[in-house]
């Protein structure tokens, strides 16, 4: 190895190791202010390895290229603990939901705003929102309205196994949702992502006379014909089966049934004459 100081003084040298002697080399020329603005050291890392880090430290990021792995490394392992997406998809997604307008509302008080402009509504119906969005406030009445899920969707409907009662709370929801949107509370309703729900068999038979009669017949041959009563009352005074359950014997007059149960508990309650064919079987 060559080289000379800056005092001038040259400098010849023999290195058993090629790596030692370009070291040494690099520290002459960088006290002499020549070309040796950097410091060989021996290094794991592949000639492509140190090209890709050079390149890295060229850019204008203004941080250490440890600190800047680092940030991204955490930066892709808090994506993929929210879903299974690359850091890329994410930033995709970020841009085309993010809007600066959302506002972070509790829930209870979106609530409050939500019922406030539906008073007008029938009362039955202001009830049935009462209701509904009331379900919204038994995790966390501070929860942010953009914060919820579809899948606390799924928990909060979950609890409903009749079919009716799943339909009109997830209804009320979907309505206070499709509000919170229109106010700028969140960026999507979270029941469009629900499965579509399920149809009840509302189908209304209307029976022949031989129906009738084979209906009747089967009835008294059941069990030593207990059904028989209900199966006339059913079928000749029109009671919901409903009524029927809460049908009791003092209900049941010469000339009229008094229906007290049913859809008109606690309400209403209203009065059915009895046919002379259904007479005729009391």
């Amino acid at each position: 190895m060559t080289g000379s100081w800056p005092n001038g003084k040259h400098e010849l040298a023999n290195f058993e190791d090629k790596g030692d002697a370009i070291e040494y080399r690099a520290k002459i020329e960088q006290e002499s202010g020549g070309r040796g603005d950097y410091q060989l050291t021996r290094t794991a890392l592949s000639r492509e390895d140190l090209s890709d880090a050079e390149n890295a430290l060229a850019l204008p990021v203004g941080d250490s290229l440890s600190e800047i792995v680092i940030h991204y490394t955490k930066l892709k392992q808090g994506v993929r603990e929210i879903a299974d997406f690359s850091l890329d998809q994410a930033m995709v997604f970020f841009r085309n939901h993010y809007r600066a307008e959302i506002e972070e509302l509790p829930v209870y008080i979106a609530r409050e705003r939500f019922l406030a402009t539906h008073r007008d509504l029938e009362k039955a119906t202001v009830r049935h929102y009462e209701n509904s969005t009331r379900l919204l406030l038994k995790p966390d009445p501070n929860k942010f309205v953009h914060h919820f899920t579809a899948k606390d969707m799924d928990r909060m409907l979950g609890q409903f196994k009749n079919l009716n009662s799943f339909n009109s709370y997830r209804r009320g929801l979907n309505v206070f949702f499709n509000w919170a949107v229109r106010y700028h509370l969140r960026m999507e309703n979270p029941c469009g992502r629900l499965d579509k729900p399920l149809k009840q068999d509302g189908r209304i038979v209307i029976l022949s006379t031989d129906e009738i009669k084979r209906l009747l017949k089967a009835a008294m041959l059941l069990n030593d014909g207990i059904s028989v009563a209900s199966i006339r009352i059913l079928l000749f005074a029109g009671l919901r089966p409903s009524e029927l359950e809460d049908l009791q014997p003092e209900d049941v007059r010469e000339k009229r049934i008094r229906v007290t149960g049913g859809k008109l508990r606690r309400k209403l309650k209203r009065s059915v004459e009895i046919p002379l064919v259904l007479r005729a079987w009391l």
